[in-house]
């Protein structure tokens, strides 16, 4: 509220930078990504608008076999391809929505490239999944250490 009335004041946003960090070091979670895997939920809840950081680390093989033509490969369904727009073997992530009304299966938010490190802003509640962008027809082999911090929940299902 007070950077409302006075954008400028640097206290104020050190403050806020100050609070933010903190948030950051006291919430954090490790998840393992085994990469010859899908999609796998971190069991962690996220809300909308509040910032999370992944910083991801660790090497693995990536072993492609298939025919690739001159249009590379696809990218028309992020939950059986690669996702669109995100480097090929990058570390990427997206919410699933909770549930609107009973009955209603939650929907995948878009992907989203996370790579070494992200500091991201959710667009909605739910629970965070992450993968690396590979094609399924492709062989990986080996992990990759992902933390995520900051505004995050265990999921309760």
């Amino acid at each position: 509220q007070i950077l409302k009335i006075n954008p400028d004041d640097a206290r104020v946003k050190a403050k806020i930078k100050e609070l933010e960090d903190k948030v950051f070091q006291e919430k954090q979670s490790v998840i393992e990504v085994d990469a010859s895997r899908g999609w796998i939920s971190t069991g962690l809840r996220v809300s909308k608008g509040q910032p999370i950081r992944l910083q991801a680390e660790g090497t693995y093989k990536f072993i492609v076999n298939t025919e690739v033509g001159p249009d590379g490969f696809p990218t028309d369904n992020v939950m059986q391809d690669r996702g669109a727009g995100i480097d090929a073997g990058a570390l990427m992530g997206w919410i699933l929505s909770d549930p609107t009304q009973r009955g209603r299966p939650p929907k995948p938010g878009e992907a989203f490239q996370s790579g070494r490190e992200l500091e991201y802003k959710p667009g909605e509640d739910g629970y965070l999944f992450v993968r690396l962008n590979v094609p399924p027809s492709s062989r990986c082999i080996g992990k990759v250490t992902l933390m995520v911090a900051g505004n995050i929940a265990p999921a309760v299902r």
